[in-house]
């Protein structure tokens, strides 16, 4: 359970709360007291505004109970309007309708069977999807082998190209799919001489029309995974993004449904079937955009200097909207920050040492500049904050720490509202770091431990004093896996990074301006 938060110097935080051993089924109903209890602990339980998870059912469930539970304590929590689901999460179940619709769905664990001699038999004609990505998945598990690694790794070096490992996909990581993918077609010649060199490896030799499907796949779900890794910051404020990547996602797929009706025109023997598993995402994405009706949302882009009410008056929007949303925040304005007493709105010297706080706060000047700028409001401050033009400024939190004694009210409303986070990638990071923790080798640590260990870590991390561990020094000492091995280091995760970026603008202007299969 991590938390998030906006200081008052305006510096966005994030911290690690609980790391939460559960026992039976995650129910909601028994979530919530577990949620509740955390909230307690830190004192923060009359602090809570929003709370960011993932779609599933049972988080619903919980923020229901949680808000009658918070309710017999005379909190009022509404669950509707504060329960905010990730983005991340609605993309990554998006993608996964997609591919399943074309039976390319990745498993829900590991396992692979190398025996497919069906995949050497299938014709241009009658080419599945799924006998696509299988070819894929297998070949990632063949190269992955210490053997097969060493030689694929001779090809690449022979070829001049960068060896990366093929990454498999998972059912339940963001973006894997086309990572995957991607990896693939960047080691496209080194994997065609790995195939046709080894005899066990023929029934993962892609045609060349194979090649051209992964380059349509792969060049199409590249949004996809561009907006889940827009969204995966947690250093600051993103909430305003998300009806942005909503219409650009649904731009990508109704851009791809009419080259598809295209292609089907033109007798493509898999068009048509593409396109029916793009109407289902149509309609999957487009029943979480019905739902996505948080007043947070259009209350983070009118708390953005940059946007205010402009956004609202695009084409991308219905006529009357800017003044629609302006209506509800100056509501929710009004009903939770209008009537704050100055003391629980702060002071500007937050920012300063304590010695040097009180020498200002006792001197006369600076006193009565803050009490001639605080009472020479006149006037609704949401208004006000309107009707200024809007600022240049790529971060909220900077106009805001220079403006809220002029606005202090509605300050604190930002403070609230543009610290949401839109998707729950910091707790996904959590639990990556855990499986470094709680390795096989270390399985009789108590759950009280490994939770002590992830909430000192990540102290350690807030204060600039990270720890990081080497896999492979970890594997000589007895501590790491081999799981461990086959993974990435972050060393070679940030160099992929950078070779699979280099290779990649280079590729997307060759797709874009192709022929055939390859244009988008």
């Amino acid at each position: 359970m991590t938390c998030y938060w906006i200081d008052d110097d305006f510096v966005f935080h994030e911290a690690l709360l609980d790391f939460v051993e559960l026992f039976g089924r995650h129910e909601g109903e028994l979530l919530a007291p577990v949620i509740l209890k955390v909230l307690d602990d830190y004192g923060i339980a009359k602090k809570l505004f929003c709370l960011t998870s993932d779609s599933a059912s049972n988080n619903g469930t919980m923020c229901r109970a949680l808000s009658r539970l918070l309710l017999d304590r005379g909190i009022v929590w509404d669950y509707k309007q504060r329960h905010i689901p990730c983005m991340a999460h609605i993309i990554h179940n998006n993608v996964k309708a997609f591919m399943t619709a074309i039976k390319a769905a990745a498993a829900d664990n590991d396992d692979f069977n190398d025996e497919h001699p069906d995949l050497l038999e299938v014709s241009e004609s009658d080419l599945q999807f799924g006998d696509l990505l299988s070819k894929c998945r297998g070949l990632a598990k063949k190269i992955r082998t210490p053997q097969g690694w060493e030689e694929f790794q001779r090809i690449c070096n022979t070829l001049r190209i960068k060896p990366l490992k093929i990454l498999l996909d998972a059912a339940t990581r963001w973006g894997s799919t086309h990572r995957m993918l991607e990896r693939v077609l960047y080691l496209r010649e080194a994997v065609r001489r790995f195939t046709f060199d080894r005899d066990d490896c023929e029934q993962f030799i892609f045609t060349e029309a194979e090649w051209n499907l992964l380059e349509l796949i792969c060049g199409f779900l590249w949004p996809f995974r561009w907006a889940t890794e827009a969204l995966e910051s947690t250093e600051k404020p993103e909430l305003d993004r998300v009806f942005w990547i909503y219409n650009k996602l649904f731009s990508q797929i109704e851009a791809f449904q009419r080259t598809l009706t295209a292609r089907e025109a033109r007798a493509e023997p898999w068009a048509a079937e593409l396109r029916v598993a793009l109407d289902k995402m149509h309609q999957h994405l487009s029943k979480y955009y019905g739902k996505a009706d948080q007043s947070v949302y259009t209350d983070s882009m009118i708390l953005h200097p940059r946007i205010k009410l402009k956004l609202f008056d695009t084409p991308d929007w219905n006529d009357g909207d800017a003044e629609r949303y302006r209506k509800i925040c100056r509501d929710n304005y009004n009903a939770n920050y209008a009537n704050l007493t100055q003391p629980d709105i702060g002071t500007p010297y937050n920012g300063l040492s304590h010695k040097r706080k009180a020498k200002v706060v006792e001197d006369e000047y600076d006193q009565y500049l803050h009490d001639k700028l605080s009472t020479s409001i006149s006037g609704h401050e949401l208004d006000m904050y309107l009707r200024e033009q809007t600022s240049n400024i790529k971060c909220a939190l900077e106009y805001w720490r220079c403006h809220h004694q002029k606005y202090p009210h509605l300050a604190m409303m930002a403070r609230d509202v543009l610290a949401v986070p839109p998707s729950g990638a910091g707790v996904e990071r959590e639990f990556s770091i855990a499986g470094r923790v709680a390795t096989w080798q270390r399985n009789r640590l108590h759950a009280n431990t490994v939770t002590s260990l992830m909430i000192y870590k990540n102290y350690l991390k807030r204060c600039g004093d990270e720890i990081k561990l080497d896999i492979r020094v970890m594997e000589a000492d007895g501590l790491g896996t081999v799981e461990d091995v086959e993974a990435e280091t972050q060393e070679e995760e940030e160099e992929a990074t950078r070779t699979i970026e280099e290779w990649r603008q280079d590729w997307r202007s060759r797709l874009d301006g192709g022929r055939g299969t390859r244009r988008l």
